[in-house]
């Protein structure tokens, strides 16, 4: 064979070599992107919840360290704190149906809810102010005061 001959064959060769370079580069393009939105998300999800529990460190530094003793509800400050950590409780409920909460955390934060729930003044408030809170008033009943 001489070199005019094999010339379509060193064509040919040229292009596969060249078509499997530019699968790998787009390959490898796509993983970047893949791994640098998971970063990202992941760095979103650390802000989000370190969000949510400062608002929590805060609702929580305002109640009274006693509320299995009723008579804490006397205080309207103390009710006013409640009303905001059972806003709260609602949004992380909210935010968890919608998928913007993983798994991991929102067991933190339901099993913080249900210790909460079943501290005496936190329920008996919860029953006199549930109004308003829709799907988280039976999420509630049903997961966290129940159980």
């Amino acid at each position: 064979m001489n070199t005019v001959e094999g010339l379509p064959l060193i064509a040919a060769i040229a292009t596969i070599i060249g078509v499997l370079i530019a699968a790998i580069s787009v390959f490898i393009a796509f993983w970047t992107i893949k791994n640098e939105i998971k970063k990202q998300r992941d760095i979103s999800q650390q802000r989000f919840f370190a969000e949510y529990t400062k608002r929590y460190q805060e609702i929580i530094l305002h109640l009274p360290e006693d509320l299995d003793n009723v008579t804490v509800l006397e205080d309207k400050e103390t009710k006013r704190y409640l009303r905001v950590y059972f806003d709260l409780c609602s949004e992380e409920y909210f935010l968890y149906t919608k998928g913007h909460i993983n798994e991991e955390d929102w067991k933190e934060w339901k099993d913080g809810m249900k210790s909460a729930f079943h501290k005496k003044a936190i329920l008996e408030y919860w029953q006199k102010r549930k109004t308003g809170f829709y799907d988280f008033k039976e999420y509630a009943e049903k997961e966290l005061i129940t159980k």
